[in-house]
């Protein structure tokens, strides 16, 4: 519901929340009591609450872009100072040999091997690519 403001001849304005339909019915002044028929012309003030109003999407989209810049800024500067992380072979925590391994062994719990397949690919790749040097 908006907010709209009223005017009384003793207090001066307050504000009240009404609906649209009552917005010139009038209103009793909180402080003095006295019914005030003047509603002021002001711009209508109201909070559209929950997820799905543009406002929150920007500010979020905001957010992951300057949170994806940072991270982007850390991983150069990682990648100059020769720090490199790697990723161990593993199927929920459980440590492997190589990543074939840990495909057969996330095969045999039930588990997507898509992303296994795709490291197993490529670590054989660099494993042909180290042994022609």
């Amino acid at each position: 519901m908006p907010f709209y403001t009223y005017v009384c001849e003793k207090c001066g304005t307050f504000d009240k929340m009404r609906t649209i339909a009552d917005r010139d019915v009038p209103v009793d002044c909180p402080e003095c009591g006295e019914p005030t028929a003047r509603r002021a012309v002001t711009g209508t003030r109201f909070n559209l609450s929950g997820d799905g109003w543009p406002s929150k999407n920007i500010r979020v989209a905001n957010q992951m872009t300057q949170k994806n810049r940072h991270l982007k800024i850390k991983e150069e500067e990682a990648r100059h100072e020769g720090r490199v992380t790697s990723v161990v072979p593993n199927v929920g925590g459980e440590i492997t040999g190589n990543w074939e391994e840990a495909g057969r062994l996330a095969k045999s719990k039930g588990k997507d091997i898509s992303g296994y397949e795709k490291k197993a690919v490529e670590e054989k790749a660099l494993k042909a690519k180290l042994a022609t040097k």
